[in-house]
C-alpha cells in the first residue's frame, strides 16, 4: 500500500504493531495476533529497532534474532541490489551490534548456510521453549 494509506490505517489503529525500517513501513493487523488469545503461537518478522516497543505491548514475547556473519550479510544484501554500499554497511553494523533488551527471552539463529539449515535450527530452538505445542 502507499504511504498515505498506511498512515491512515495506522492513525485509525488498524495495526497492533507498526514500525518503519530501511525506508519502508510495516504493520501487523490485530487479527493476525488473534491466535495469541487462544494460547497459540504467532511468528512475526519484525525490526530490531522496534523490539523494545513490541515488548511493551507483549512482555511475554520471545525475540528471535536471525543473523548471518558480516561477510555473508554484505554479500546477500549486495546481491539484492536495493541498497547502496553505505546503506549495506549501516545494516551490517546494526546487525553486528544488536543486543536484545535486558531480561528478554531471546533465541539467536545463524543463517550463514542453506536456508533449510536455519529453518531447522529455528524450529529446534522453538521446540525447547515452554508451552511449545506438542
Amino acid at each position: 500500500m502507499d504511504d498515505s494509506t498506511f498512515a491512515q490505517l495506522r492513525d485509525a489503529h488498524a495495526f497492533a504493531l507498526h514500525w518503519e525500517a530501511n525506508g519502508l513501513h510495516y504493520g501487523v493487523r490485530h487479527a493476525e495476533l488473534e491466535p495469541l488469545r487462544r494460547g497459540d503461537w504467532v511468528l512475526v518478522n519484525g525490526s530490531r529497532a522496534y523490539l523494545p516497543q513490541a515488548l511493551q505491548q507483549f512482555p511475554e514475547l520471545v525475540a528471535v534474532h536471525i543473523t548471518a556473519s558480516p561477510g555473508v550479510l554484505r554479500q546477500r544484501l549486495a546481491a539484492r541490489g536495493r541498497e547502496t554500499a553505505q546503506q549495506i554497511e549501516a545494516r551490517v553494523q546494526r546487525a553486528v551490534s544488536f543486543q536484545p533488551p535486558p531480561h528478554t527471552a531471546a533465541i539467536e539463529v545463524r543463517n550463514d548456510n542453506a536456508l533449510d539449515d536455519a529453518g531447522r535450527a529455528l524450529l529446534h530452538a522453538l521446540q525447547q521453549l515452554p508451552g511449545w505445542p506438542a
